[in-house]
């Protein structure tokens, strides 16, 4: 099967031979884009390891881009094809009074997760946001906590500082900077990690379980990986993970 997860500054796309990702790519979100040219696309990649997308079970996507979502919903594929909302097969409950405005990418990474580890989990999605969430021992999505992403802070801290150039978001050797580069950089990219560390922590107080697994999954999660907690997993693949585990929940219903 096809999991694509779209979201706001890139996509993910991953062809999967039952549990195993056998391959994945990423590339730009074009909010614009017209849904002959999104699967065109699509197609492309797949291209490359002779693999026709409507030879496919079938393509699992979830999307943060309202636009870009309505002008491929109804694309004729030839093969199931389906999003994912909070009505979506999974194997946790969204403890919210509004069900339905949990996005389908944190549903993804709760699915995965899910799937992957013991309850309570703590867990970071760093990409446009930085996103901290929790699900409880008994397997509730609780809530979370909804942050401004590395970059976007990063854009916001040029743009209102006049004086600032803008630098590389490289982790530097020390947290006291000795420049103006290195402090802006031990400012941006330690400070989001303490910041991801204390919520993480103040997450894992109010579960109740000072040894709850924390996962972290996202583009910016790359560059800080080495700055979290040993006991801190990395898996770039949730979400399509969750992807997958969703559409296999879908396809034994049908």
């Amino acid at each position: 099967m096809i999991a694509v997860d779209i979201g706001n500054t890139k996509t993910s796309l991953g062809l999967f031979q039952g549990q195993e990702l056998i391959r994945s790519w990423r590339f730009r979100t074009e909010k614009k884009r017209l849904a002959d040219e999104f699967f065109t696309q699509l197609r492309m990649y797949l291209a490359q390891v002779g693999v026709h997308l409507e030879d496919q079970d079938g393509v699992c996507i979830s999307s943060v881009v309202p636009e870009l979502t309505g002008e491929i919903r109804g694309y004729d594929l030839g093969a199931p094809l389906h999003f994912v909302s909070h009505q979506s097969p999974i194997d946790f409950h969204i403890k919210l009074p509004s069900p339905q405005s949990l996005g389908p990418d944190i549903i993804c990474v709760s699915q995965a997760c899910i799937e992957l580890y013991d309850c309570p989990i703590v867990m970071i999605d760093a990409g446009t946001a930085t996103t901290v969430m929790a699900i409880n021992e008994n397997k509730e999505f609780i809530g979370g906590a909804i942050c401004p992403g590395l970059g976007i802070s990063s854009q916001a801290l040029f743009k209102a500082a006049s004086a600032l150039s803008a630098v590389t978001l490289t982790v530097p050797p020390k947290a006291i900077g000795q420049d103006t580069e290195s402090a802006v950089q031990s400012g941006l990219c330690r400070g989001h990690a303490a910041m991801i560390e204390g919520l993480a922590q103040s997450f894992r107080t109010e579960l109740g379980r000072q040894d709850a697994q924390v996962v972290m999954t996202g583009g910016a999660i790359r560059s800080l990986k080495d700055l979290m907690p040993s006991d801190y997993v990395y898996r770039p693949d949730l979400a399509l993970q969750g992807l997958r585990s969703i559409f296999s929940k879908l396809y034994e219903q049908i």
